[in-house]
C-alpha cells in the first residue's frame, strides 16, 4: 500500500480494497486512528467510533491492509 499526502499535520492517504483510508495522528492521545470510506459506496468508519487507536504508524496501516468493514461499527447506507 502507497501512502501520499503526507503533510505536517500527520495525515497519511491511501487505498485499498476499493477504500480510501487516511491515517492520522491524534497528539492528544498520542496516537494514530484511521478514518475509512469506501470508493463508491455509502460506508465509513472512524476508529475512534470504536474506541480503537494504534501506538504506531504501521499498527495502523496494517488494519488498513486487512480491514474487513463486516466486522467492524460502520455507518452508511450500504452496511
Amino acid at each position: 500500500m502507497r501512502w501520499k499526502d503526507k503533510n505536517n499535520d500527520g495525515f497519511y492517504k491511501g487505498k485499498n480494497k476499493g477504500f480510501y483510508f487516511t491515517i492520522s495522528h491524534a497528539r492528544d492521545y498520542d496516537a494514530f486512528y484511521v478514518v475509512a470510506s469506501h470508493q463508491k459506496k455509502d460506508i465509513r468508519l472512524n476508529t475512534l467510533w470504536e474506541n480503537k487507536t494504534f501506538k504506531t504508524f504501521e499498527l495502523a496501516e496494517e488494519f488498513c491492509k486487512t480491514f474487513d468493514y463486516r466486522k467492524h461499527r460502520c455507518i452508511g447506507d450500504n452496511t
